[in-house]
């Protein structure tokens, strides 16, 4: 029975199938063929028998960290044996980092054979003499570089991770999750592009298509290149679906032959609508062969400049359309950069404006008077000069309050209200009609009214009459409340005062009753009549 413990090892290691590595090429066993010579302690093979050898690379000789592992029962003839290392648990590629790994040998219960086996690099692994089908170093077959890659196409190659190559002759050099899938297609790298038709080329960038014949999408995101010999260089959204057509910048569509778009960052589709058109689309202004692009003299719009004779355009840095009558000076902007819209007439003054800041929409006449919708502090807001602030045409029917501003810390001068009653008494409720006939276009209530004649309340209490900026009064009936409160009062110390006069009499008259009661008892008594 041999000694394990003290057996040494005649360590004669052919790598004659040097570690490959599943970058070269797929398919290929990521094995070592290892042979060697069991002797006793007196250098005797040991008897023929099948033993169990424990297999283990480190990364250092003595101690270290270890790379792999693996036990195995070898059989052998004359003390020899050979096996293929990695059969039972693969060799990675990762064991094996360009630093020296040493492989230690156990066998049976001994403790390890000592010293570890330096692995270092044969002869012919030095220079590739068959990998795959290629010959002489010259590869001539699929070449697969990276790591779960699909690869099919003939003289393909691919590189990165998780690409595919199905077309003879495609590329893919590199990036992830990247597709050339017919012949002599190419992907040169990013993420998630696609090269799909015969010649057609996505340089890089991610989420592109290059679809068409010779088509080509060289950079940026979200682009596609459908038509015959397409182009899109690069930018975001871009689409050549037109032959020969060329589309670049943001959201430029090129959707017919022979057609070139050129978008700037504006986040809207911008498109040819017919064959052979050159379309540019510069907010900031064009100049072609000048930089000559600065406002036009004595108008809002911005300039195009051709050989330095300049044209009228929309569109500014600011604006989307910015006009100006000279004749007149009225003005409407769409799309500023303070409201959507704006509207000036300059000869009465009035304006109006849509989606500003701070507001929905807002209004303002020759009096300086302002009307606003869904502004930041209320719903509906107006400020007047002159006349009233709002108008309402017909019935208001409200569910929240209507309050009327009363904050004591807003008020001045205050006093109090005397002969309010005096002032109620004077008060002359009618009932009428309105004048529909003369004032159609107030469409009045057909119904019998109820209220006050403005001109004879302006007599008693003007602070509840206003003009409605067209010349006729308007009574606040609000501002009655305080009369009636006061009158009210003034009338109930009346009523009290009376009351209390009232309880006088009552007294008096039975004191009075007393006193004849008393009288008819004294002329009973003593006979008087």
């Amino acid at each position: 029975m041999p000694i394990f413990a003290k057996t040494t090892v005649l360590f004669i290691i052919w790598f004659l199938l040097i570690l490959a590595s599943v970058s070269v090429a797929q398919n290929t066993p990521t094995v070592i063929n290892y042979q060697s010579l069991l002797t006793d302690i007196d250098d005797v093979p040991v008897t023929d028998s099948s033993y169990s050898v424990l297999f283990t690379i480190y990364d250092a000789a003595i101690s270290g960290e270890s790379k792999w592992t693996e036990t195995r029962s070898v059989t052998t003839t004359g003390g020899l044996f050979s096996i293929l290392l990695g059969s039972v648990n693969p060799l990675l590629d990762t064991v094996f980092d360009g630093q020296t790994r040493y492989l230690g040998i156990r066998i049976g219960t001994d403790p390890e054979l000592t010293p570890r086996i330096a692995i270092v690099t044969v002869p012919y692994s030095m220079r590739v003499s068959t990998i795959d089908g290629a010959a002489g170093g010259n590869i001539t077959g699929r070449l697969n570089v990276g790591d779960n890659n699909n690869i099919s196409g003939d003289y393909a190659f691919i590189a990165g991770y998780n690409n595919t190559t199905n077309g003879n002759y495609s590329l893919v050099s590199g990036g992830t999750y990247n597709t050339a899938s017919d012949d002599n297609a190419t992907v040169a790298g990013g993420e998630l592009n696609t090269a799909s038709k015969y010649g057609a080329t996505v340089g890089g960038g991610g989420n592109s298509t290059a679809s068409g014949f010779y088509a080509t999408v060289a950079g940026g995101v979200y682009n596609t290149a459908s038509g015959y010999n397409a182009i899109v260089p690069g930018g975001r959204s871009n689409s050549a679906d037109g032959r020969f057509s060329f589309a670049t910048g943001r959201r430029a569509k090129a959707m017919h032959d022979g057609t070139f778009v050129w978008a700037d960052t504006t986040d809207a589709d911008f498109s040819s609508t017919g064959g052979n058109q050159f379309l540019v689309r510069a907010s900031g202004g064009l100049g072609i062969n000048s930089t000559d692009i600065n406002l036009l003299p004595g108008t809002s719009l911005r300039a195009v400049s051709v050989n330095n004779t300049t044209y009228a355009n929309l569109g500014t840095e600011q604006l989307g359309v910015h006009g100006v009558h000279i004749a007149t000076g009225n003005e409407g902007k769409l799309g500023s950069n303070a409201e959507g819209a704006f509207g000036k007439h300059v000869s009465s003054g009035n304006y109006g404006k849509l989606g500003g800041p701070g507001f929905g929409a807002q209004g303002m006449n020759a009096n300086g008077n302002i009307g606003q919708l869904g502004s930041d502090g209320s719903a509906v807001y107006g400020f007047a000069y002159v006349g009233p602030a709002g108008y309402f045409d017909g019935d208001l029917c409200y569910t929240g309050t209507l309050g009327t501003c009363s904050d004591a810390r807003l008020k001045k001068n205050i006093t109090p209200l005397h002969n309010a009653l005096g002032l109620v008494l004077k008060l002359e409720g009618i009932r009428y009609d309105w004048r529909l006939e003369d004032f159609a276009d107030r469409n009045f209530s057909e119904k019998r009214q109820l209220g006050f004649i403005a001109q004879e309340i302006e007599k008693l209490l003007p602070e509840l009459v206003s003009d409605d900026g067209k010349g006729y009064l308007t009574i606040d009936y609000v501002k009655l409340t305080p009369v009636l409160v006061e009158a009210i009062k003034e009338q109930q110390i009346k009523i009290e005062m009376l009351e209390s006069k009232l309880s006088e009499l009552d007294a008096l008259k039975e004191l009075v009753n007393q006193l004849a009661s008393k009288l008819n008892d004294n002329e009973s008594t003593y006979g008087m009549k």
